[in-house]
């Protein structure tokens, strides 16, 4: 009489087989895929986060803060202090896009007589843009930050 096959031993050196190449491919995709904090000096920048909630903190008091006015027709955004009080000094208007920090833009901040100052949003890509805005005013540091959706441009018919 001839032994029956048995399966068990192909079955299971199969399984085994699967798993090491499942483990081996996530392995290389683990390697090869791009992961972008939030900053590139994410750790450095956490120890000093309480100097950042103190600059929020100073902005939430003030009495009127800086608001952005979008005018897609136009293709610019309007950042206006108004009457937030002493003038800035200095600081930068960050343009950060969350999805690909390689759009990320900082642009200095100069107002004008009327303190306000235009920034071209033509060049953006369509989609979610945080503008966080540092300044420094009567020797005081400030942050305030805004969310914007940058449309897709239209298409002619």
């Amino acid at each position: 009489m001839k032994p029956a096959w048995n399966p068990w031993p192909v079955g299971l050196s199969l399984a085994l087989l699967t798993v090491f190449f499942g483990v081996v491919a996530f392995s290389l995709f683990a390697q090869r895929h791009r992961v972008d904090l939030v900053t590139p000096d994410y750790y450095e920048a956490e120890i000093a986060y309480q100097a950042q909630i103190d600059r929020q903190q100073r902005s939430q008091e003030l009495a009127s803060r800086p608001s952005w006015h979008l005018d897609h027709a136009r293709g610019l955004a309007t950042l206006d202090f108004g009457a937030t009080g002493e003038a800035p000094t200095r600081g930068t208007i960050e343009l950060y896009r969350p999805s690909d920090s390689t759009l990320d833009q900082v642009i200095p901040l100069e107002l004008d007589a009327e303190s306000r100052q235009e920034v071209s949003i033509v060049d953006l890509t369509p989609g979610l843009w945080i503008a966080r805005l540092h300044w420094t005013a009567g020797g005081e540091e400030y942050f305030h930050q805004e969310r914007w959706e940058v449309p897709e441009a239209p298409t002619s018919p």
